[in-house]
């Protein structure tokens, strides 16, 4: 490390290009010596104070012992600087594990689940703070990458655009977070794990993060969207597969024929998915913590790049620094907000919508989905997603409506056949919507 930090100086001197002083997130711990420490300082402070990079001969004179590492290159500095925070990582790493393999105190004293949580912590910062940092795309020579990316765009096999199954919405985009909001028990979490089977059947590798149902409730749940998908049961409402009864299904009740069809969409059926569904439910002994960072770690280790978070004001959340209502979840959101964008996925929430009682009392509720003010929990949540979807139902209609479109699209509108208990959930076409008026 002392090798690639000394070269790199010398770059600096040589070429007195203060640029290098910061090139890649480079910052003076990344020197591996207190000498290189010292060399920089200078470097950095004598530019501060005279706008310019000191010569070797003002170095040498000052920091005489630089002259022993002094090492004229002509390296890649973003290599040198990667190799730095590459061997600083490591050390940093080191660091850490005898600090704790060597803490008997605090091994015997803190619980397990807490011990590997706090070392998790210190190792994830130390990955994050030695990171080497993207300067962004130079447009002048984005071509290629940007040719690459549109031709699987237009193909269709691009893991960065899904499309939603209800047209209204449009395409999900990797590094995005979209969130449906409605008043309680409206169905929210019915329309957001139609859009995760939806994205499967597209090839994505779908997370869902059930934090409200157990793993066997949304079990039920996908086996009915999935056998209507397939046409399992062979039975049809209003020219549409129905699938599986999930109540039946959570009761263990359904006819001996529609059992042996379910055991055949396991042995059969499963294969043909293009992409992969992973459930993780709230009953999972390992969602005892539900951080941000254990999401993200499923997302590593599952291969998402489309999650279902349901219902974000079930997480773990962050801590409240602005000591402000709704901080803990402000924080939640933007720390979401960076992981989706450093892991490149969709992530679709769940979040409740303010109750002003409006219809309470009423024999016939109509549908009628949440202005965008009314995101309870936090507004950041309204500020942190790209599309935010306002849902509602009754009996058997839905409505979504767009509250607010990053890119277009606020106010627009569609109508659903709302029938989750046999898989049944789309939006209607112009001419059913004309039809259904008459």
């Amino acid at each position: 490390m002392a090798d690639y930090a000394a070269r790199l100086i010398s770059q600096l001197i040589d070429n007195r290009d203060p640029k290098l002083l910061t090139i890649s997130g480079l910052v003076q711990r990344d020197m591996a010596t207190q000498l290189l420490e010292n060399t920089y300082e200078f470097c950095a402070q004598h530019y501060e104070q005279t706008n310019e990079i000191p010569t070797l001969d003002t170095v040498t004179y000052e920091i005489p012992e630089f002259a022993d590492v002094y090492t004229p290159n002509g390296d890649t500095p973003t290599y040198l600087v990667a190799k730095m925070k590459e061997q600083r990582g490591k050390n940093e790493v080191v660091r850490i594990l005898e600090r704790y393999v060597t803490d008997q105190e605090k091994f015997d004293s803190t619980p397990l689940q807490n011990f590997t949580g706090e070392l998790i912590d210190e190792l994830n910062r130390a990955k994050l703070s030695t990171s080497v940092r993207s300067s962004g795309v130079e447009m002048r020579t984005a071509k290629s990458a940007f040719q690459e990316e549109y031709s699987k765009r237009k193909a269709g096999t691009s893991s960065k655009r899904w499309p939603s199954k209800f047209p209204v919405i449009g395409d999900y985009h990797s590094g995005n977070m979209y969130a449906v909001f409605a008043k309680s028990g409206r169905g929210k979490s019915v329309i957001t794990l139609e859009e995760g089977v939806h994205a499967a059947f597209e090839g994505a590798n779908t997370l869902i993060w059930s934090l409200e149902m157990s793993t066997y409730e949304v079990l039920c749940r996908a086996l009915s969207i999935i056998s209507a998908r397939f046409g399992a049961t062979g039975r049809t409402r209003d020219d549409h597969n129905e699938g599986f009864d999930n109540l039946a299904m959570l009761g263990a009740s359904l006819s001996e024929s529609d059992e042996a069809a379910l055991w055949d969409v396991f042995d059969h059926y499963m294969a043909q998915i293009p992409g992969r569904l992973v459930i993780k439910g709230a009953d999972d002994p390992s969602l005892t913590s539900r951080t941000v960072d254990d999401l993200e770690t499923d997302i590593i280790e599952t291969g998402a790049n489309f999650v279902v978070l349901d219902p974000i004001y079930l997480m773990d959340y962050e801590a409240n620094t602005s000591k402000t209502a709704g901080g803990d979840v402000a924080n939640t959101s933007k720390k979401l907000r960076r992981m989706i964008g450093r892991q490149q996925v969709v992530l679709l929430i769940v979040t409740q919508a303010e109750e002003d009682n409006t219809q309470n009392g009423e024999d016939v509720r109509t549908v009628a989905p949440p202005p965008r003010n009314a995101v309870k929990k936090s507004k950041a949540i309204l500020e942190d997603s790209t599309l935010l979807i306002a849902f509602d139902s009754a009996d058997d209609t839905a409505r979504i409506e767009i509250g607010k479109g990053r890119n277009g699209g606020e106010g627009d509108s569609a109508d659903l056949v709302f029938l989750p208990r046999y898989g049944l959930v789309y939006q209607l076409t112009d001419s059913e919507v004309f039809a259904n008026a008459f």
